[in-house]
């Protein structure tokens, strides 16, 4: 009688299930405004993946365009948060790229984009309803005296006040 062994051995991969949401925002984007830009992720896989990074491409400005992460371990979840600054109103897009690696030790890729509406900032709205005209008096002087700093203060805040300090209803 004769008997062998052998050894064979498989390698199981458990597959990775770490993804990310849509990007979003709670605020409603200015020009000349910050804004937060997030973007949920979750890791419903049974392992952890590792080395998790985050960059964020856009033509606005961004107070920090990179983020590392670390670790994210089995069933955790997050939100990434990003802060931008549109210089214009428009539509301005964002892309967010996660990179990580999985449990083999293989790098991987996911990209998220989207496009914000951005409003016109407040001072540019008020230049636009009221006008250059009626910023100036008929005389093409603002009709404000040397000590005229609350005035002025006053006047760029907006609203009913500038309205009626520009057209001299209300003095100050």
């Amino acid at each position: 009688e004769v008997e062998a062994a052998q050894k064979i051995s498989i390698p199981v991969q458990i597959p990775d299930r770490f993804s990310a949401g849509e990007i979003q925002t709670m605020d409603e984007p200015s020009a000349g405004e910050e804004f937060t830009v997030s973007l949920p992720y979750v890791n419903k896989g049974k392992i952890s993946v590792s080395n998790v990074e985050a960059v964020i491409k856009t033509e606005m400005k961004a107070g920090e365009t990179y983020k590392y992460l670390g670790n994210v371990e089995a069933g955790t979840s997050g939100t990434l948060d990003f802060f931008v600054t549109p210089e214009e109103a428009g539509d301005r897009k964002v892309q967010i790229i996660l990179t990580y690696e999985n449990s083999a030790g293989h790098e991987k890729t996911l990209k998220k984009e989207k496009v914000f509406h951005i409003a016109e900032g407040e001072f540019e709205e008020d230049e636009e309803l009221f006008g250059e005209d009626m910023m100036t008096g008929a005389e093409g002087q603002t009709g404000m005296d040397s000590g005229s700093k609350v005035k002025t203060g006053v006047l760029a805040a907006g609203g009913g006040i500038t309205a009626a300090l520009a057209t001299g209803l209300l003095r100050v």
